[in-house]
């Protein structure tokens, strides 16, 4: 549901920038499209519905007899299910912490191979 609420909020909001600067479009927005009967859409997993713990993702109660095996320490987002033509992928998001540049010194070091 929060990927289809996103999807009308970006249509409308296209609308209104359609209707300012015609010139960036090549016609005008056209509505979301709704699934097929049969059809498969993706599933979302956030931070607070799966646990990661001693290197493993647990799903809810409800997908409780699958757990995806990892090996990053980082804060978890996301798991995201994604319906492929014979197949599903899945992606995991991580929240990772920048690290900060050092400053320029202005001293290189450089090897020569060949």
């Amino acid at each position: 549901l929060k990927l289809l609420d996103k999807n009308w909020i970006s249509f409308f909001e296209s609308i209104k920038d359609w209707s300012k600067h015609k010139e960036k479009y090549n016609g005008r927005p056209k509505l979301p499209n709704y699934k097929k009967k049969n059809g498969k859409n993706i599933l979302v997993f956030t931070n607070q519905n799966c646990k990661q713990k001693e290197g493993y993702i647990q799903f809810p109660k409800c997908f409780n007899k699958y757990e995806l095996k990892t090996n990053i320490n980082a804060k978890l987002q996301q798991v995201r299910i994604l319906p492929r033509n014979k197949h599903y992928v899945i992606e995991v998001i991580y929240k990772i912490e920048k690290k900060e540049k050092l400053n320029d010194n202005g001293k290189y070091i450089s090897i020569d191979v060949g």
